[in-house]
C-alpha cells in the first residue's frame, strides 16, 4: 500500500507543484487539471473496499496475535519463553457490515516483522480510509466521497484569487501630494491616471495586490486615502466570499456524516498533538488573555503618534485610531525605536545578500547537523523559470539525503507564500525489516528481541489510562540528553536500522525575495553585475542576489527548516516521510530554524560580505539580531492568536452568524479577544489562504512557537554550533516524521512538563514564547 501511495504521490504533488510555480500558464493549467483528476481518483482508492478489508484482516491479525502470545505463558515470560507460543489458529470476529470472518494467526516471524513503524504506517493508512468514510453505508459513503471532491479545489481557487489581478482589482485614488524623503518605489507601485482635456479624472491607480496594498498603507501620510484603500482591498477578492461559505459547510458536513461536531475535531482527532479541539480552544483563550495587555500597551504608543499628528495639524483628521493605521504607524514607529539598529544594519547591507546568505547556511547545517549541503546553478532549459538553484545534501554516514530546487527570486505571477512542495518523498527501497531478512536461515528464537518489544508496548498501551496517550513516564527526562554512542544506537534501532538502499527526496522551496522593477525583473537578479562569490554558483547568477530584510531572511529559514526535516528525516515508508506527520508538529522544526535569524553568534555564521566574503564582527551580528526583532511582537502575536480563534470559530461546532456569516463571527471574535476592532464594513478573512489549507489547524503555528523556543532553549541556546546536540535533533526531531507518536517524540526531547493537559487533550506550556514576547516588544 506504501507503494501504491508512492506512485500517486510521485504524480500528484509533482503537478501540484508545477500547478503554482510554472511560469508558463499553458503548464500551470494542465497540471491543474491534472491535479483535479488525479485528487477524485486518489479519494477513489481511499473507498476501495477491497483494500480496506486486506488491511483491516492484516492488523486484525497482528492484535490477536499478540494478544494470544500475551495471555498464554506457561514456562515464563512470554517474551523469553516460546515453548507456550500457540500454533496459528483463526478466531471468529466481524468486519464492516457486521459480516463473519475467521482471522488467522501470524507466525513469530511475521509478528516480529511489525516493529513500531511497520505498526503505526498500518495503522495511519487504515485511519486515512476510515477519514475518507469508507466505514459509513454506501449512501453516506457516496455523499463523503463528493464532499471530499468538491473540498479538494478549494485551496486552488481561494489562492489563485489572491494573485489574479483581476479578482483583486484595483482602487483610483487622490493624486500624489509632495512627500519628501519617501522610497521612490513607493511611487513606482501607482499607475497614473491624466486628467482629461476638460479636466476630469487625475489621480492614482493602486493595484489591490498585498504587497502595493502594504506599501502604500505603510507610506501614505493622508489618512482619507489609507481608508480608501484598506477598505477597497479588505473587500477583495469578492469571489472567494461564496467560497469561503461553501468551504465552511461543505467542511461541516463532512465532519457530522464521520460523527464529529465540527471540522476542527475532525482534524484534531486525525493524531495530532493537541488530541481534542476543546484543548485547542483552552490554549488560545488562555495565550489570548496573556497577550492582551501587552497587546493594548504597544497600540497605546501607536495612539501616541497619531495623536501627535493631531496636534500638528497634519493628515489625521482627529480620528480615532483605525486598522487602516496600523500599518502607517507601526512602519514609523519601528523606524523610530529601531533607528540606531537599521542604520548601522544598513552599513552593513552587502553581508545580507541572498547568495552569500544561502552559502552562510550551508556552513552552519555543516557544523551543528554534519549535514553537507552543496549550492549549484540549474541551467534555464531544465528548470521551469529563470534563476532555479539546485541544493544536493549528503551525510557523512547516511549517504546521499535529496535534492532541493529553489525557486526564490520575485516574478510577476508568482504564488505569494513561500512553500516547501514534495516531488518525491523519502522511503527504504526495501521495507523488509532487518529483523526479519533471510528469515528462513533463522529460528523462532532469532525473533525474541522484537517480539519483547511488541508486547512490552501492548502492555503500557493497555495499562495506560485515556488522558496518558499512552506515554511511559519512566522514559522522559527534563535534561538535555547526551548523544553518546550508546543513545544514538538505540534510537537508530528505535525508528529502524539503516538499509542500504533509500529513494531519496526531491523537493522544491519557493519565495520570492526582490522587489520587482517596472519591467518586471527582480532587483538584484540574476542579470545584474559579477560578484566574487565563492560558491561556485555558475549559470545565471552572476550577482548576489537582493538584500533580504529581517523579515525575509525569517521566511527565508522557516522554510529551509521544512526542508531539513524532510532531508533528514529518515522513514521505512513514505506515507510518514519528513513532513508528513502531525500538523500541529510539522511547523516545529521550521520555527526552531527561525531561531537562527536572531541569535547573533548564527547570523555572523550565516551572513558574508557579497564581495569579500568577510563575516560580520560580533558587534555587527548584535545590532543584526536587534534589527531581527519585532519591537511591537505583541499585536503581531496577537494578530496570530485571532487568525487562530477565527479558525477554531468558522469550523467549530457554533452555527455561522445568519447576518454577516463569517465577517460577523471574525469582528464578534475581534470584539472579545483583540485590541483593535474591525474596521466597520470590511471583510479581511478574504484574504486569509490559510483557512483553505489549515483549515481547522491554524493554531499549529502558535503549538510550534511555543515549542521551538523549549527546544531551542534546551538544545541550542548555549551553543549553537554542538554537534553533539545537533546529532540529538537530528535523530529524534527530524529522523522520525511521522513514524513516532508525537507526545512521546515531544515529551522524550523536552520532557513531560513542556505539555499540559486540557480536558482529554493537550497544548505546550507558553511561558518561553510569551518571554521572548516581552523581550522583543521591550527592544
Amino acid at each position: 500500500m506504501d507503494d501504491i501511495s508512492d506512485q500517486l504521490c510521485r504524480v500528484y504533488d509533482a503537478a501540484e507543484c508545477c500547478r503554482n510555480i510554472h511560469s508558463d500558464q499553458r503548464w500551470r493549467q494542465a497540471a491543474g487539471r491534472a491535479c483535479g483528476q488525479l485528487g477524485a481518483y486518489i479519494n477513489e482508492v481511499n473507498h476501495h473496499e477491497g483494500l480496506f478489508l486486506k488491511l483491516q484482516a492484516t492488523l486484525d491479525s497482528y492484535h490477536h496475535t499478540l494478544a494470544s502470545t500475551t495471555a498464554h505463558p506457561t514456562h515464563g515470560h512470554p517474551a523469553t519463553d516460546r515453548s507456550n507460543v500457540p500454533p496459528p489458529t483463526d478466531t471468529t470476529t466481524t468486519t464492516t457490515g457486521g459480516r463473519a470472518r475467521q482471522v488467522p494467526m501470524l507466525s513469530p516471524a511475521q509478528l516480529a516483522a511489525f516493529d513500531e513503524e511497520t505498526l503505526r504506517v498500518g495503522t495511519a493508512l487504515l485511519n486515512d480510509m476510515r477519514q475518507a468514510g469508507i466505514g459509513l453505508p454506501p449512501a453516506q459513503r457516496a455523499a463523503m466521497q463528493d464532499l471530499l471532491n468538491q473540498g479538494s479545489h478549494f485551496a486552488t481557487q481561494f489562492n489563485d484569487a489572491l494573485v489574479d489581478p483581476t479578482a483583486l482589482g484595483t482602487v483610483t485614488l487622490s493624486p500624489p501630494t509632495p512627500a519628501a524623503g519617501l522610497d521612490p518605489s513607493f511611487f513606482s507601485r501607482f499607475k497614473i491616471q491624466k486628467k482629461t482635456a476638460g479636466g476630469v479624472g487625475g489621480g492614482r491607480i493602486l493595484s489591490l495586490d498585498g504587497p502595493s496594498m502594504r506599501s502604500a498603507l505603510a507610506l501614505e501620510r493622508d489618512e482619507g486615502v489609507r481608508r480608501q484603500i484598506y477598505v477597497a482591498g479588505a473587500n477583495q477578492p469578492a469571489c472567494n466570499g461564496p467560497l469561503l461559505d461553501q468551504m465552511v459547510s461543505t467542511r461541516r458536513e463532512l465532519a457530522h456524516l464521520m460523527g464529529c461536531e465540527s471540522y476542527a475535531e475532525y482534524r484534531a482527532q486525525q493524531g495530532s498533538v493537541a488530541g481534542t479541539a476543546t484543548a485547542v480552544r483552552g490554549f488560545l483563550e488562555g495565550l489570548a488573555s496573556e497577550v492582551k495587555p501587552m497587546a493594548e500597551a504597544e497600540l497605546q504608543v501607536l495612539r501616541r503618534l497619531k495623536i501627535a499628528d493631531n496636534d500638528v495639524g497634519s493628515q489625521g483628521h482627529g480620528s480615532p485610531f483605525q486598522s487602516w493605521d496600523m500599518e502607517h504607524y507601526l512602519t514609523r514607529a519601528g523606524a523610530s525605536s529601531m533607528a540606531q539598529a537599521n542604520a548601522v544594519r544598513r552599513g552593513m547591507s552587502s553581508h545580507f545578500h541572498l547568495l552569500p546568505l544561502l552559502e552562510g547556511f550551508c556552513n552552519l547545517m555543516r557544523q551543528t547537523f554534519n549535514l553537507d549541503l552543496k549550492l549549484t546553478s540549474v541551467s534555464g532549459s531544465a528548470t521551469w523559470a529563470p534563476g532555479v538553484l539546485l541544493l544536493d545534501a549528503t551525510h557523512p554516514t547516511m549517504g546521499h539525503m535529496g535534492t532541493v530546487y529553489l525557486d526564490l527570486l520575485n516574478r510577476p505571477g508568482k504564488y505569494p507564500s513561500a512553500v516547501t512542495f514534495p516531488i518525491i518523498c523519502g522511503r527504504a527501497l526495501n521495507h523488509t525489516p532487518a529483523s526479519s531478512r533471510s528469515s528462513a536461515q533463522h529460528s523462532d528464537s532469532d525473533y525474541t528481541a522484537q517480539l519483547d518489544a511488541n508486547i512490552q508496548r501492548s502492555s503500557r498501551s493497555s495499562s495506560s489510562d485515556s488522558s496518558s496517550s499512552n506515554l511511559d513516564p519512566h522514559s522522559f527526562t527534563s535534561s538535555k540528553p547526551q548523544a553518546t554512542a550508546s543513545s544514538q544506537s538505540q534510537h537508530q534501532s528505535h525508528i529502524h536500522p539503516q538499509v542500504p538502499q533509500y529513494q531519496a527526496p526531491i523537493m522544491v522551496l519557493l519565495a520570492s525575495f526582490g522587489p520587482l522593477t517596472s519591467n518586471g525583473t527582480t532587483t538584484g537578479d540574476v542579470s545584474h553585475s559579477s560578484s566574487s562569490s565563492s560558491s561556485g554558483v555558475g549559470d545565471g547568477w552572476t550577482s548576489p542576489g537582493p538584500v533580504l530584510q529581517p523579515d525575509e531572511l525569517r521566511v527565508l529559514l522557516h522554510e529551509l527548516g521544512h526542508v531539513c526535516h524532510s532531508l533528514m528525516s529518515r522513514t521505512r515508508y513514505q506515507h510518514l516521510w519528513g513532513t508528513r506527520c502531525a500538523q500541529d508538529l510539522v511547523e516545529v522544526p521550521s520555527h526552531l530554524w527561525e531561531h537562527f535569524a536572531s541569535d547573533p553568534r548564527t547570523i555572523a555564521a550565516i551572513a558574508r560580505h557579497a564581495k569579500t566574503g568577510d563575516p560580520l564582527s560580533l558587534n555587527q551580528s548584535t545590532a543584526a539580531s536587534k534589527g531581527m526583532r519585532r519591537p511591537f511582537a505583541a499585536l503581531e502575536l496577537q494578530g496570530q492568536i485571532l487568525l487562530s480563534i477565527v479558525d477554531q470559530t468558522l469550523f467549530g461546532p457554533g452555527p455561522i452568524p445568519a447576518n454577516g456569516g463569517t465577517s460577523q463571527a471574525w469582528a464578534t471574535v475581534t470584539e472579545r479577544h483583540g485590541s483593535l476592532p474591525v474596521a466597520e464594513g470590511t471583510r479581511p478573512e478574504l484574504r486569509v489562504g490559510h483557512f483553505s489549507v489549515y483549515g481547522g489547524t491554524y493554531y499549529s503555528y502558535l503549538y510550534a512557537r511555543c515549542l521551538s523556543s523549549a527546544l531551542w532553549d534546551t538544545y541550542l541556546a548555549a551553543d549553537p554550533f554542538d554537534p553533539c546536540a545537533g546529532d540529538v535533533l537530528r535523530q529524534k526531531l527530524l529522523h522520525p516524521g511521522g513514524a513516532q507518536d508525537p507526545l512521546q517524540l515531544l515529551q522524550g526531547l523536552l520532557g513531560r512538563d513542556v505539555l499540559q493537559p486540557i480536558g482529554n487533550g493537550w497544548a505546550p506550556a507558553t511561558a518561553g514564547l510569551l518571554q521572548r514576547c516581552r523581550e522583543d516588544s521591550s527592544a
